[in-house]
């Protein structure tokens, strides 16, 4: 419930902050579909589990759902921020979106070794499945 509640003020928060400050996704929706280059780069992650994942990115940063495929497992949680909501520092509002969905659906705790502003959509996954 409590996490319901949150998820619900961070998603209000977040369309506010995109309202604000605008988009440029142009270079997510230029591109083709990235899937397939997720499954080459992660062959031994279920096709479940890599849709819960995209979908869980998508869903943080209020993407639409044509974009979900098109995130890139060496695209950055900074990069995508930037064309979201286009301020900088990251705000960590998406972040912790992110973050409280993927401990939700794959019980994952992240490492402290992992720089969120540095780190890539794929080396998240590829804790997500380490500690699966």
């Amino acid at each position: 419930m409590v996490v319901a509640v949150w998820a619900s003020v961070i998603g209000l928060s977040l369309v506010l902050l995109q309202l604000a400050f605008g988009r440029n996704l142009s270079k997510y929706r230029d591109r083709q579909s990235q899937y397939g280059e997720w499954q080459k780069q992660y062959p031994k992650c279920s096709e479940n589990d890599l849709s819960d994942f995209l979908k869980i990115v998508n869903d943080a940063f209020l993407l639409p759902k044509p974009l979900r495929d098109k995130i890139h497992p060496d695209d950055t949680v900074a990069e995508l921020y930037r064309a979201c909501i286009g301020k900088w520092p990251m705000d960590n509002m998406e972040v912790e979106h992110l973050l409280i969905n993927l401990e939700e659906r794959f019980s994952w705790m992240i490492s402290k070794d992992i720089d969120l502003q540095a780190a890539t959509f794929g080396e998240l996954l590829l804790q997500v499945l380490t500690q699966k």
